[in-house]
């Protein structure tokens, strides 16, 4: 005898449901989505990658990316990552092509008419599934490193002016920064003034402090790090007037780092710039030369990347909302840093040449730049997270009348099970960027380093009067490095 099933509620009723349900899944294919973008977080599904870039497994890590082609609205970020991993590879050609496939994105996205043609495709999809189906807007400082990276990629080529050309991409996205942001700055300006009784005019000469102040909001949305990499790349090239003013935007972000410090007063002596002479030696004392005699001599500068940068996690809030004059308590699912307590600092990491400590400084905390970004971003993403709740309550009900219990916990399963928070970021970027910068004798150097029980040698061949670069990777149990004679 057959068993025979007894359908719970009619065909024609299923078929509805399930077709709806299939239309979610369509309209987030349509706007450039992965399904299991909607079911899986990407912080979630970058963690294989980022233990195997810990181990120091990187062409393991390249071979777990998740591919995504370029109508996806993750395509951007995609590359950021796999350029970012050729670069680990020493792949320059391969890191730069991924890169430049981003800044053509970010150029074409840049014109209005085309994000208009998609944008209502894209926040219907958002609010049938989450913000995942939105395209990826890549933040000023994640631009910024990209063109950083770029430009050591043309550097390793033999292409010096490509570099140059990249540093100035960089400073202009950081330019742009700044002028979105200096309503914060002059406010910040304005309320440190009127609470220190300090006129506008005396503001360096008798209240040092207000850099430090104005250079904690700068923080949030520029780095001193692209400025000062700008600077050895211009100085390196003999440009002094644009290294001097690229280490002064440096020093303006992060004034109290002893290395842009000293740089900016070296160039300032030698470029005679008497006012800015008697102001720095007033805030910072006299310039003293590290080395009194420069003569065989040539300046080491050391770029030290630590750690991998703390991704953002999916937190739950509960807010009452108010719905067909209903008030109701509704979990909103957003992304967070709250938890950034729970990771580790990275390592220590020690130089040494020969019997000399050689001490790097840090330079930026890619931590603070996220945060900034999330709290920009924060007001559009709980209005389209009410909107969302809306739209799937109404769904909801919707399957509940036409499917019955069934269609009510299917449609309630959906609605769970497809709520993510966008944890999108560029995740194989450092958690924090050291510099030192030290002269050394000309001719064949080793500079050990050591790091998490690891010893490894840089050998360089220093030139007399030249800056040889030296870009460091230490993470886990990878350490990596390239060097350039500039």
């Amino acid at each position: 005898m057959g068993i025979h099933f007894v359908p719970l509620i009619k065909p024609t009723k299923l078929r509805v449901l399930f077709g709806s349900l299939g239309v979610l899944a369509f309209l987030a294919g349509c706007a450039g989505m992965q399904f299991s973008d909607m079911f899986s977080g990407y912080a979630q599904q970058m963690q294989p990658v980022r233990a195997q870039i810990d181990q120091g497994q990187v062409q393991q890590a390249q071979s777990l990316l998740v591919q995504r082609g370029k109508t996806e609205n993750s395509y951007a970020l995609s590359q950021l990552e796999r350029g970012r991993l050729a670069y680990l590879a020493s792949d320059w050609s391969a890191s730069q092509q991924a890169f430049e496939e981003v800044y053509n994105y970010v150029k074409t996205t840049n014109e209005q008419a085309k994000i208009r043609v998609s944008e209502s495709l894209n926040q219907a999809s958002a609010l049938l599934s989450n913000d995942n189906a939105l395209p990826y807007i890549i933040p000023a400082y994640e631009q910024s490193m990209m063109h950083s990276y770029q430009a050591i990629n043309y550097l390793m080529q033999g292409n010096r002016e490509g570099a140059l050309v990249e540093v100035r991409r960089a400073n202009i996205v950081q330019e742009n920064a700044l002028k979105q942001n200096q309503q914060k700055i002059d406010q910040a300006r304005n309320d440190t003034l009127q609470k220190a009784d300090v006129s506008e005019s005396s503001l360096y000469s008798s209240f040092p402090d207000m850099e430090s102040t104005l250079a904690d909001v700068k923080s949030g949305f520029q780095n001193a790090y692209t400025f000062y990499l700008s600077g050895v790349l211009y100085e390196g090239s003999n440009e002094l007037n644009d290294a001097y003013i690229d280490y002064k935007r440096a020093l303006q972000i992060y004034p109290d780092n002893p290395v842009i410090i000293n740089d900016v007063q070296r160039l300032a002596k030698r470029l005679q710039m008497q006012d800015d002479i008697e102001r720095f030696d007033n805030r910072y004392g006299t310039y003293r030369p590290k080395s009194e005699n420069a003569q065989g001599m040539g300046d080491v500068v050391v770029m030290i990347e630590l750690g991998q940068i703390i991704p953002r996690q999916d937190a739950s809030i509960n807010i009452p909302t108010s719905h067909h004059g209903s008030l109701r308590f509704y979990s909103l699912s957003l992304p967070s840093y709250n938890n950034a307590s729970r990771f580790a600092a990275p390592a220590k990491v020690q130089l040494s040449l020969g019997e000399r400590s050689l001490l790097a400084e840090p330079i930026l905390e890619l931590l603070p730049l996220a945060k900034f970004q999330l709290y920009d971003q924060m007001p559009g993403m709980v209005a389209r997270q009410v909107l969302r709740i809306f739209a799937k309550e109404e769904i909801r009900q919707e399957a509940a009348r036409s499917g019955g219990d069934v269609g009510n916990v299917l449609a309630s399963l959906y609605n769970m099970a497809s709520e993510r928070a966008d944890t999108r970021s560029w995740l194989t970027l450092p958690q924090q960027i050291q510099v030192l910068r030290q002269p050394v004798n000309a001719g064949p150097q080793s500079i050990r380093i050591d790091y998490n029980g690891q010893q490894q040698l840089i050998d360089v061949e220093v030139k007399e009067s030249r800056i040889t670069l030296i870009k460091l990777t230490v993470t886990g149990n990878y350490i990596g490095y390239v060097s350039s004679n500039l």
